[in-house]
């Protein structure tokens, strides 16, 4: 069976809408990101907190053009996506009532869009984390007016872990509303240190993924919340790997005793997308959370992610119902397809 005969569902993809270069460019957002013009391109550039180096996203056919993607998507054998905002566009460091302001034009843009294609794709909205009230108000407005599924979230929010009781409120309107969290690496731990090798990507995106999971685990916000629907990047970054080891900690540490289970306990408490790279690491992946708890992504268009997802998981040789499930089945049951 090739590719175009299959139907998965890509449930980590990213977009720029018009609107948000337009609002770039008109100087709106200020020193939060600046529109320019190369010979390689125009590109949108975006302060890094710590670092002097601007990071930068070409304005690519694949981020704006939605008949390039779909031509894409059927070359991936992809039939649905969920689209998110690029991480860029989290803008945490601002001032909470500015960014308000972009996150509710990246919404209704993402709002307008999911509208065009009914029943091939969902969208997750932005929201001003830096402001937990903000958040919330702009959450239940994306999920209940413009029927958005959830939220695309920073794995930090100016260096503080989602975990952290200050967002406990937000996360238990997230629960309340059945919205899915998508949690993207985003000014990641110790970037100044990983300038070299793009190591920055290579390694830092993995690591706050896994900070961020361990964040939530070890603050025993699952105890109370268990209902939440949140999905880790990039194949859960190390946490599959270093489950045993907090499962020792938990065991011997006062300082990891929080939670009421074992860290192993709460690994079905996290979906995760299929972008390891490795069969052999994916399978082990899937051998530690269940084939239940995986889900197609591509982290479309970008350089990082699948530009082959069913071919990946061909390679690890998964049964056909586990297949399945990954493919398309599990994503269809959380986002409602």
């Amino acid at each position: 069976m090739n590719n175009k005969e299959k139907k998965g569902i890509d449930v980590h993809s990213h977009w720029i809408p018009a609107a948000y270069i337009d609002y770039i460019k008109e100087g709106k957002l200020g020193d939060l990101a600046s529109y320019s013009k190369t010979e390689e391109g125009d590109i949108l550039q975006f302060p890094v907190p710590g670092n002097d180096k601007k990071a930068w996203i070409p304005i690519s056919q694949e981020l704006t053009n939605f008949n390039k993607r779909y031509r894409d998507m059927e070359e991936m054998g992809i039939e649905k996506c969920v689209i998110a905002p690029i991480p860029f566009a989290m803008h945490y460091h601002g001032e909470a009532e500015l960014v308000l302001g972009v996150d509710k034009l990246l919404n209704d843009s993402t709002a307008e869009m999911v509208a065009k294609y009914p029943g091939h794709m969902k969208g997750l909205a932005h929201v001003p984390l830096q402001s937990v009230k903000l958040a919330i108000k702009e959450l239940e407005r994306a999920v209940c007016d413009l029927k958005l599924s959830g939220v695309h979230l920073g794995t930090n929010i100016r260096g503080k872990y989602l975990g952290e009781e200050e967002f406990w409120e937000f996360f238990e309107a997230a629960e309340a509303l059945n919205a899915v969290v998508l949690t993207h690496p985003i000014d990641v731990a110790g970037y100044d240190r990983m300038q070299s090798f793009y190591a920055r990507n290579l390694v830092g995106n993995p690591l706050d993924t896994t900070l961020t999971a361990g964040s939530l685990i070890f603050s025993g916000i699952f105890d109370k919340f268990p209902n939440l629907k949140i999905i880790l990047c990039h194949a859960g970054g190390m946490v599959p790997y270093l489950i045993g080891r907090w499962d020792h900690g938990s065991a011997v540490r006062e300082e990891c005793k929080k939670p009421k289970n074992a860290p192993s306990d709460y690994l079905c408490n996290f979906y995760y997308d299929i972008i390891a790279h490795s069969k052999d690491s994916l399978r082990f992946m899937v051998s530690q959370v269940g084939s239940d708890r995986v889900l197609l992504g591509t982290d479309y268009p970008f350089d990082m992610g699948l530009s082959d997802p069913l071919g990946k998981l061909n390679e690890a040789d998964f049964d056909k119902k586990d297949f399945q499930r990954i493919m398309r089945d599990n994503a269809a049951k959380l986002f409602g397809f």
